[in-house]
């Protein structure tokens, strides 16, 4: 990861068309660094990468501004509570945020086709991946058990949502047919890497419901969860029960 994230600082660009100034390897990788960058810890691994404080949450950027304004003040007022409902409160807001970003991401265009275009639309569809994924990853740190798998099971499908992104993204018209090749099979390897990530997290949230079952808040978490797993082929032994 570092060295792929090294990458992109190290070259920041890719060369226009007939220019052969990147090699290959360094626009794929670049590619990769991309992609990749957009990876959360997953729930499984929460206390990766930077501390999130809600109540001192990054302003970025949010293709949703109305659920956005709702989480920040829902945010503000339990801090300045410091009580379980406001908390919850602000939990279910950032939800509402998340769920909407993702659905944004389901629909994200991809009609660019040149190569410098190409990763344009996935650069800005990694950052909404990467913002979306901190939104469930504070959900997912609730202390209240169903805002807690609600978290997880959001970020599974932001995983899902992302790698389905990825196998639409077009191969570039302005690479012969050989990089094109090349380009195909990091785009693949990209959509596995989600897919695992997806079925982690999403395999976490059935197992956690597991030993809730009879509440009905839980049971439907699960259910979704095995809906999700069931779309990219994934056997769990707690969706056969």
């Amino acid at each position: 990861m570092r060295a792929a994230v090294a990458v992109e600082r190290r070259t920041g660009y890719f060369a226009p068309r007939g220019s052969s100034s990147v090699p290959l390897a360094a626009r794929v990788n670049l590619f990769t660094s991309l992609a990749l960058a957009a990876c959360s810890g997953g729930a499984g691994g929460l206390e990766t990468g930077p501390k999130h404080d809600p109540a001192n949450s990054p302003e970025a950027a949010s293709v949703c501004p109305k659920e956005w304004e709702q989480a920040k003040a829902a945010r503000e007022q339990a801090v300045a509570d410091e009580t379980e409902p406001s908390q919850q409160a602000a939990t279910r807001a950032v939800l509402a945020q998340a769920e909407c970003e993702r659905e944004a991401l389901t629909r994200w265009p991809m009609p660019a086709r040149e190569h410098a275009e190409v990763l344009t639309r996935v650069k800005e569809a990694r950052s909404t991946h990467r913002d979306t994924a901190n939104l469930y990853t504070e959900v997912a740190r609730s202390t209240t058990a169903e805002l807690a798998l609600a978290g997880r099971l959001g970020l599974g499908q932001l995983h899902l949502s992302f790698a389905t992104l990825l196998a639409r993204v077009p191969d570039p018209t302005d690479m012969p047919p050989d990089e094109q090749i090349e380009f195909r099979g990091e785009v693949r390897e990209l959509v596995v890497h989600f897919h695992a990530e997806a079925e982690r997290e999403l395999a976490a949230v059935v197992d956690a419901s597991l030993a809730q079952r009879g509440d009905a808040a839980a049971d439907a978490l699960r259910l979704a969860a095995c809906v999700a797993l069931t779309s990219i082929d994934s056997a769990v032994a707690g969706c056969r029960d």
